[in-house]
């Protein structure tokens, strides 16, 4: 690539390191879009020896280029984004990606096209880990820095994107319990009504805590939730109970 040309275009995404996302680091400063996209890449890297078939290298291009038109529009949170901002944003990639050579717009265009389809492992790992790292980025931020809607969005974000691999679930529901004990631990409650179910343990007494929406009638816990036909406080009492092996007391 012409040396000229590789300096203009790092000075257009250069904005990466400028635009700030809704998240804010365990210091209180808001952090940037690129220090989202680079500590994201480090979790493909750790994560390879889990998912030898796949092509890491490839995971780590999506995750450090999923972002990159947010260089020309910033960041809107993913619950304040509506479908307008979803085409800005891929006009921004494609302003982008069309200043490179035909041989990396080419190949680029290519790879974004493989991310939003999502059909590929590459694919479902690389979003699978862009939504995780964010819930671990609002796990480390002050809590007075989530907004009430945060509450319930931090334990349910992301779901849907874990499930097509047994060690991304795990891995949410790790995050998941992160977020329950910050916010017991700020005494937290709405848009949750939260109650903690003591279980017998060999030398005492272990409690899980139970959330269950304002709205809604649906107990869930932290390492799962109600099945069709057991939205009661006691399905979910017993599903707790299957899962940890332990006896309500």
């Amino acid at each position: 690539m012409d040396q000229r040309k590789l300096i203009e275009f790092m000075n257009i995404i250069e904005k990466l390191k400028c635009n700030t996302r809704h998240s804010w680091t365990s210091t209180g400063r808001q952090e940037s879009v690129a220090e989202h996209s680079w500590r994201t890449a480090v979790m493909v890297l750790l994560c390879a020896d889990e998912y030898p078939e796949l092509d890491i290298n490839k995971v780590v291009k999506m995750i450090l280029l999923h972002d990159i038109g947010e260089a020309v529009t910033g960041d809107i949170p993913s619950f304040y984004k509506t479908d307008e901002d979803e085409l800005e944003e891929n006009n921004a990639i494609e302003y982008l990606l069309s200043l490179l050579p035909d041989s990396y717009s080419k190949e680029l265009s290519e790879l974004f096209a493989e991310m939003n389809a999502l059909e590929t492992p590459e694919a479902k790992l690389y979003k699978a880990l862009d939504n995780m790292e964010g819930l671990i980025s609002h796990n480390e931020a002050p809590i007075s820095s989530w907004i009430p809607l945060e509450y319930t969005e931090n334990l349910v974000y992301g779901q849907k994107n874990v499930e097509w691999s047994e060690w991304t679930k795990e891995l949410k529901n790790e995050i998941k319990r992160d977020a329950v004990s910050k916010m017991l631990k700020a005494k937290i409650r709405a848009p949750y009504q939260v109650l903690a179910i003591p279980f017998k343990v060999e030398d005492g007494v272990a409690k899980f805590a139970v959330f269950k929406r304002a709205d809604s009638d649906v107990w869930q816990f932290i390492a799962g939730g109600g099945t069709e036909g057991e939205e009661s406080f006691d399905a979910v009492t017993r599903e707790v109970a299957e899962e940890s092996g332990l006896a309500v007391i």
